[in-house]
């Protein structure tokens, strides 16, 4: 696809994200890591002796209403359940362009390769490591930690003798960002591009740009194209019933 600019990683497992980015790369497109939503103690493990049944299995959660939702799970066992049917606001992206907005975002979960480009036409050192053009920051414990190594373009000295640029650095709607306090005061932190709560709808994100003023707009990213993650939860569905290994909660 010819426009698009740059590609979001958002993978549930590190295994194969390194080989991913160089394919990104290779594509001539520009590479952006999102980071964990969730990162708890004693979590620094990226891999999990289970047996990996995620891996070889797709699991739905089917409602009374006979629709499948899509059931993934990250790195930390953790389960989200996306909805089955995408919401699109591709109908407010006049009024938001208006409002100030100039980046939009199209979240793909597991449309094939078939459906993607028709779509686009019509995840704190193992990060660093992976020298991404950009991280997509989803929570403010791995901002501060980033911002405490120094800022964009800073040289980030790491284990191994190893020294990396630090990349631009994005946020993500679970940041919670919902009104003008907090949108400005993430911005003013340093992120580069900030994507309001998903609590908000289209009337309130134009109101958010307003009330930003016409630069601080111009940071906001607008999701128009996404499953909804409508649940999450520590309690893994693949290693309850698909696993014999020791390590699931």
């Amino acid at each position: 696809v010819a426009w698009l600019e740059e590609v979001i990683l958002d993978f549930l497992e590190v295994q194969g994200l390194k080989e991913a980015c160089q394919m990104v790369r290779e594509a001539g497109k520009k590479v952006v890591v999102a980071t964990p939503r969730v990162l708890k103690p004693d979590e620094e493990r990226l891999w999990q002796d289970c047996g990996h049944p995620c891996e070889e299995n797709t699991v739905h959660l089917r409602d009374s209403n006979g629709a499948d939702h899509l059931v993934l799970a990250d790195m930390g066992c953790r389960n989200t359940v996306f909805n089955a049917k995408a919401q699109s606001g591709a109908h407010h992206i006049e009024e938001l362009r208006q409002a100030g907005v100039r980046h939009f975002r199209i979240e793909l979960v597991d449309e094939p390769a078939s459906k993607v480009v028709p779509l686009l036409e019509g995840y704190a050192e193992f990060y660093l490591r992976l020298e991404a053009d950009v991280l997509l920051v989803r929570s403010t414990g791995m901002l501060h930690h980033l911002l405490a190594l120094g800022r964009e373009g800073d040289t980030v000295a790491l284990s191994g003798n190893k020294a990396v640029q630090m990349p631009l650095l994005r946020g993500d709607f679970s940041l919670n960002a919902a009104n003008v306090i907090a949108a400005a005061e993430f911005l003013q932190q340093g992120l580069q591009r900030l994507a309001p709560t998903h609590d908000l709808n289209a009337s309130q994100i134009q109101q958010l740009a307003l009330g930003l003023g016409p630069e601080q707009a111009g940071q906001l990213e607008c999701v128009v194209h996404q499953h909804l993650p409508v649940f999450h939860t520590e309690h893994c569905v693949f290693c309850r019933f698909l696993s014999d290994g020791n390590s699931y909660q």
